[in-house]
């Protein structure tokens, strides 16, 4: 299923992309969810500039996984796209915090 997706990828075919992200997406079960599935589907939809979208699956995609500082990242930028200026700065924090917590240096 993830090899369709990033074929369409691929090859700039971002509606087919964004179908076989919520297909894989459908097919999670509780025990195993996919917090990739969403924030490649954030990240999609980023692209397609359907900020509102974007937002959603990165979201969803902090609430499995909220240590992956790329999503909190992708998160502050739609955020601040959409005018949501306070989720902004909470996100922004976040950034700080896991770079904190994980002690790498500033490049």
């Amino acid at each position: 299923m993830l090899v369709s997706c990033w074929n369409c990828i691929n090859e700039e075919n971002l509606n087919g992309a964004i179908e076989a992200f919520v297909r894989c997406i459908e097919q999670q079960t509780e025990d195993e969810e996919y917090p990739e599935a969403y924030a490649n589907l954030g990240a999609i939809y980023t692209r397609t500039s359907d900020y509102g979208k974007a937002y959603a699956a990165f979201s969803e995609a902090y609430r499995l996984k909220r240590e992956n500082w790329k999503v909190v990242e992708n998160l502050m930028l739609v955020s601040l796209v959409l005018g949501k200026y306070h989720e902004c700065m909470m996100y922004m924090k976040r950034l700080v915090e896991l770079r904190h917590a994980s002690k790498r240096p500033l490049h």
